[in-house]
């Protein structure tokens, strides 16, 4: 029990230590002159801007209440549906951003130029900024619904199985079903493009060497 005890207590420390030193990481590499006029650094960027804070907020909060005992949900109903709503929309947020750096990644593979014109920074603030707003009225849901009486908690009954349904639809199988496409596809247009010779010169093997770095990240 005493070793369960300090498992417990340390490993959130452990893991919430190393993601926020992974997430000033990626601010440092994804914002240096080299990366930060690419399209596919924006959406990396805007995850690690929502991962941080899902750690940092949404993992520190639990942890206080979990060994301190220091909940403020059970003392401010706007602190409560606040913390709901954040602790689900930050990761579904981050996981929104991969997705669209991996429909970067093959929009910038396909041969097609209305296609590529997509995969540009311009049109990346746009659908990040489009993106954005729908993800943050989807989960508004929880503000409305959360709610405290001795805990801080969702209602349950038809509600309950509503939000469990949404999780997994919405946060989880649409999101990886459409990593998936897009990575497929991507794949696809490499292979494409492999089978056209077309002269390069030095800019344009660094781009496409950049390009590859990318692709293997998303």
């Amino acid at each position: 029990m005493y070793l369960g005890d300090k498992i417990n207590f340390y490993c959130p420390i452990i893991i919430i230590a190393i993601g926020t030193i992974g997430c000033f990481c990626n601010f440092f590499t994804f914002t240096s002159p080299k990366l930060r006029k690419t399209s596919c650094t924006l959406y990396f960027l805007g995850g690690a801007v929502f991962d941080l804070l899902t750690l940092d907020f949404g993992a520190l909060t639990r942890f206080l209440n979990d060994h301190f005992e220091y909940d403020v949900r059970i003392q401010s109903r706007v602190y409560c549906k606040l913390r709901s709503y954040i602790v689900n929309v930050s990761p579904a947020i981050a996981t929104c951003f991969i997705v669209l750096a991996a429909m970067d990644r093959f929009m910038s593979t396909s041969q097609k130029q209305i296609y590529r014109s997509f995969a540009t920074i311009k049109c990346a603030k746009w659908i990040a900024s489009l993106c954005l707003i729908i993800c943050i009225l989807s989960y508004i849901h929880y503000i409305i619904f959360a709610d405290f009486s001795f805990i801080c908690s969702l209602p349950k009954g038809v509600y309950g199985i509503f939000t469990i349904v949404f999780s997994i639809v919405w946060t989880l199988f649409i999101p990886h079903l459409l990593m998936l496409c897009f990575g497929f596809g991507t794949q696809y247009h490499i292979r494409s493009t492999r089978h056209r010779v077309l002269p390069i010169n030095n800019q344009q093997r660094r781009l496409r060497r950049l390009e590859t770095q990318f692709i293997k990240v998303s």
